[in-house]
């Protein structure tokens, strides 16, 4: 049933994709790229685009069944079921770093007394429950958050400007290092590509053709917002503090005084971004579930929701158990180079379907 309009579309990814890097992306730019954090971002976004351009060529290739349904005929059966498989490992790995993310977060600061499993569990479980209500629920729940993100933001930005060293500026266009540059692009283009997961919405958007003005919309929207806090972190900090800084965006938060009422907005802002986090596992969640029984051959993806929430759970206590090496990979050219090409998927697609129709063309 299509029941996405643009201007929810737009919400949805302006809060999908500022989740994560809202928390998680700020202290490796700093590390990877120091001032030319701004340069790997626009860099970055820009290549998203084109990403989300061929998603969305995708799409239209049938807009009345799912890829999932139609892209057997695209590219055949089983080339087909194989990146099927690779989307929905995609998907559950992304889901669990999330989680093993949010739980180092919350179980360091907040429930330091409490085990990882439990946090995780709790946090899984609610996530499960949001994405076997459907996409429906997902997509309302973001409509609802969309509106405490901007205003969060709207009070955390003016609040941090008195206290940072604009002096630093200068070193934005004068301190260059391409390798540098280079590396901490490679890192920053996955953190954006996930908008390609919006091939797996078409089947529920009302306007299809308009939906690279609204893909533009929403995510441009969270890369101005990811663009600031970066910049920020870096006024108030610099890049080598703000690099080894655990948690870089609970301190800038604890930077941010408005007035007497809220002299400590933390908690404020930390259950509104936990709750963005909570939206985007749960269409992580939907979507891996609806791969999932199509691989199995199951009629109703909600059987496959909590086994793959369980499967979450179980990666995340496993990455839970050697952290220092999950904080090595996480910021890892080969970590970011294998989600970057499953991001490329929907461009073999299309180029398969091009040659497909240039042959069927010149033989008629």
């Amino acid at each position: 049933m299509k029941f996405i309009t643009g201007s929810q579309f737009s919400r949805f990814w302006m809060v999908y994709l500022l989740s994560a890097p809202f928390a998680f992306l700020i202290r490796p730019l700093l590390e990877k790229a120091d001032y030319q954090g701004w340069i790997s971002l626009l860099a970055a976004y820009a290549f998203s685009l084109v990403l989300a351009y061929f998603a969305i060529r995708l799409g239209q290739v049938n807009l009345d069944k799912s890829w999932v349904e139609f892209g057997g005929k695209v590219v055949g059966k089983w080339p087909h079921y194989f990146f099927v498989c690779v989307f929905c490992f995609y998907c559950i790995h992304l889901a669990s770093i999330n989680v093993e993310e949010f739980t180092i977060f919350f179980s360091s600061i907040y429930l330091a007394n409490t085990p990882d499993w439990v946090v995780s569990s709790i946090f899984v479980f609610c996530t499960c429950l949001a994405a076997r209500l459907g996409i429906r629920t997902i997509v309302y729940l973001a409509d609802i958050f969309f509106l405490l993100s901007f205003i969060s933001l709207l009070l955390i930005i003016p609040a941090l400007m008195p206290s940072a060293n604009y002096s630093m500026s200068i070193a934005m266009i004068t301190d260059f290092e391409w390798q540098k540059m280079l590396n901490s692009f490679v890192y920053a283009i996955p953190w954006y590509g996930e908008i390609v997961l919006l091939l797996f919405l078409f089947p529920h958007l009302k306007q299809e053709k308009k939906l690279m003005r609204y893909a533009f919309l929403g995510s441009v929207i969270a890369w101005l917002a990811v663009l600031v806090f970066w910049y920020m972190a870096l006024m108030l900090f610099g890049p080598y503090l703000g690099s080894n800084l655990r948690f870089t965006m609970l301190e800038m938060i604890r930077f941010a005084e408005i007035g007497q009422f809220l002299e400590n907005i933390d908690p404020l802002v930390l259950s509104v971004w936990s709750t963005t986090l909570l939206i985007k596992d749960s269409l992580l969640i939907f979507i891996a579930s609806k791969l999932m029984a199509q691989i199995v051959g199951f009629r109703d993806p909600k059987t496959t929701t909590f086994l793959i929430g369980a499967l979450i759970v179980t990666i995340a206590h496993l990455f839970s158990k050697e952290q220092t090496l999950f904080a090595k990979t996480l910021t890892s050219s080969g970590l970011a180079i294998y989600m970057l090409l499953v991001q490329l998927i929907p461009i073999v697609y299309v180029a398969v379907h091009a040659i497909k129709g240039r042959f069927s063309g010149n033989r008629s």
